[in-house]
């Protein structure tokens, strides 16, 4: 469209659209590769561990990676956050009637985190694993729940 990008930068180089990827956000020079995707050690991350470019609204508890349960309270470590992952791997999360029954789950973040976290989406993640003799091929597939069917929004090999 015709609106100016912040900082004039509206060009074939920066479309004025939202982002397909956050590889998208390469094209701007104030970010660079190791700010993106760094990977150091467990506490020192890039941007990819903690930002998607799929939602529409606050954090799916049911689907946010261990890096985003960690801080999402300071009482949450990750004892708390890999609690969290059991939990869910047994049944989803619908409630905060479900996140205190998990073993040392603060009770008091439930009240500090009602407005940032959700227990439903309609993005989901699907994993695929294919393997023929001796190769194997690995998919990431992002979809969109859109009524009852559901569209491929992006995916990788």
């Amino acid at each position: 469209d015709r609106t100016a990008r912040p900082g004039s930068r509206e060009d074939v180089e920066f479309p004025n659209r939202s982002i397909g990827d956050l590889s998208e956000l390469l094209r701007l020079p104030e970010i660079r590769m190791n700010m993106l995707y760094k990977r150091y050690s467990a506490t020192d991350l890039g941007l990819d561990s903690f930002f998607t470019v799929y939602g529409e609204g606050p954090i799916n508890i049911n689907f946010a990676p261990r890096e985003v349960l960690v801080v999402l309270d300071s009482a949450m470590g990750v004892d708390v956050a890999d609690a969290i992952l059991n939990f869910r791997a047994e049944s989803s999360i619908t409630s905060e009637k479900d996140l205190i029954k998990i073993p040392g789950f603060p009770i008091a973040v439930t009240t500090r985190l009602k407005d940032v976290i959700g227990y439903k989406s309609n993005f989901f993640l699907v994993d695929i694993k294919v393997q023929r003799e001796s190769k194997e091929r690995n998919f990431q597939v992002m979809l969109k729940r859109d009524g009852s069917a559901c569209q491929i929004v992006n995916w990788r090999e």
